[in-house]
């Protein structure tokens, strides 16, 4: 499924922003309302893929909670976007380590003729963007978006009930072509948000246990690739991405006294660093087959403390204190056949290995599509997905220090869907699917009723 720019301005609940876009799909729903937490045919959020230029990215999102893969609204404007995919599951063999969807974003090439500036407002911020070549004589360019939240500004102005959000993000595309070595981009996305509920002061409206109680909530983090392409040869190409990640997740509570005293009533923090590089070739053996075969590494570090506030002991009590790093291994191949004029199949495979305790799942995909005509599509496709589990859940331990989940297998599943579309105008579409989910190796609570699939916001 397409986002493209113009459907964050035209499809009704889409605010502006390209996540929300997909609400207007069917099976796609908003886990909480106004939240980008989705559920896609029943799954988890937790098991969702955002992919920047090619390239897994850690939770694009402002206001993104300690166990989630959603947030408010997505880091980066979307005047920024080219045409991105978003994928309902049964996946290609390129994306792996996901079990509910897949977000896929490209960024545009800024104008390498003239230089533009814009300066927009909507519900979700001031937007300030700039493009341009970086000189006449070459096709080198930029384009900057720099977004300050409206909610922020109207907090400074007025009352807002004591809830005071604010959220500002820098993004860009740097595009550097050569005649030599191929072309060359950087992209860069960074958001910093916080949200503030604060505690009522006058001791005289103290009327539950809540109103006494500051929540601060918020994210900061950010992502820089260097993307590289050259062609090989008439037919093929190589497409390479490194880049470098680094957030901060915090939700922290207070707790005034009575003599209008603070004491902490609960801390969460997470910190994580990621470095990932991926590397695909794409080659063209025929008109009716093309290839794309690649590796992804990735590296990832994390530090997590969770305390909460034990009222009959007066201590805070700590619930959590992980922290160390794994390495994530995965590789892909697959095929596209035209199949004569109306049909088109899709075949791959994926492979997921992580050497934190040597896991391992191996993903076949299949699909097939059939267009009778310009205006009909009917689709079957099927896939196997391995998912790892966050890293706190790998270094969690017991009492006595000892870590309980090293030997964790990773979560699996087997989905299939069967699907039709029609255009029954040049500007209305008539879609509907029948799918069928299996998840299995699921981990849960030992002697409890709880399972990685409900730590959604929770860890």
């Amino acid at each position: 499924k397409v986002i493209t720019p113009e459907m964050t301005e035209k499809l009704a609940g889409s605010w502006d922003d390209p996540m929300r876009v997909v609400t207007a799909y069917g099976g796609v729903v908003q886990q909480s309302s106004g939240f980008n937490h989705f559920s896609v045919r029943g799954h988890s959020p937790v098991g969702m893929l955002y992919r920047v230029e090619g390239v897994p990215v850690y939770n694009p999102n402002h206001f993104a909670e300690i166990g989630a893969t959603g947030g408010f609204v997505t880091q980066f404007s979307s005047a920024l976007l080219s045409t991105s995919d978003f994928y309902s599951g049964v996946f290609p063999a390129e994306f792996g380590n996901a079990t509910n969807s897949v977000f896929d974003f490209r960024f545009r090439k800024g104008n390498n003729q003239n230089r533009e500036h814009s300066l927009n407002a909507n519900v979700f911020g001031l937007d300030l963007a700039t493009e341009g070549p970086f000189s006449k004589n070459s096709k080198a360019s930029y384009l900057i978006n720099y977004r300050y939240s409206t909610l922020g500004v109207l907090a400074q102005i007025v009352d807002v009930g004591g809830v005071r959000p604010q959220y500002q993000d820098l993004s860009a595309n740097i595009y550097l072509p050569t005649e030599r070595f191929g072309d060359f981009s950087v992209f860069a996305i960074g958001g910093l948000s916080n949200l503030l509920i604060e505690a009522e002061r006058d001791t005289a409206e103290w009327t539950e246990f809540g109103s006494r109680v500051e929540r601060q909530i918020g994210s900061n983090s950010g992502t820089v690739g260097l993307v590289h392409r050259i062609p090989v040869s008439e037919k093929g190409y190589i497409h390479s991405v490194l880049s470098g990640s680094i957030g901060e997740y915090f939700d922290s509570s207070d707790y005034l006294e009575r003599d209008l005293s603070w004491s902490t009533y609960d801390v969460a923090d997470y910190n994580t660093n990621r470095i990932t590089f991926t590397t695909d070739y794409n080659h063209q053996f025929s008109k009716r087959h093309s290839n794309k075969t690649g590796v992804i590494l990735s590296y990832i570090d994390h530090e997590y403390l969770g305390q909460y506030y034990n009222r009959t002991g007066d201590t805070l009590v700590e619930f959590a204190n992980t922290q160390g790093e794994a390495m994530l291994v995965q590789a892909f191949t697959q095929s596209k056949f035209a199949l004569g004029n109306k049909f088109e199949f899709t075949g791959g495979v994926h492979y997921i290995h992580l050497l934190l305790n040597n896991s391992f799942g191996i993903d076949p995909r299949a699909g097939l599509s059939y267009r009778p005509n310009s205006a009909t599509k009917f689709t079957i496709g099927y896939g196997h997905h391995s998912r790892v589990e966050d890293l706190s859940v790998y270094y969690t331990r017991d009492r006595n220090g000892n870590l309980i989940n090293n030997d964790l297998g990773l979560l699996k599943s087997h989905q299939a869907v069967i699907g039709a579309s029609r255009m029954l105008t040049s500007s209305l579409r008539l879609s509907g699917e029948l799918y069928y989910h299996y998840l299995y190796d699921v981990p849960v609570q030992q002697n409890g009723s709880y399972s990685v699939l409900g730590l959604f916001g929770s860890l």
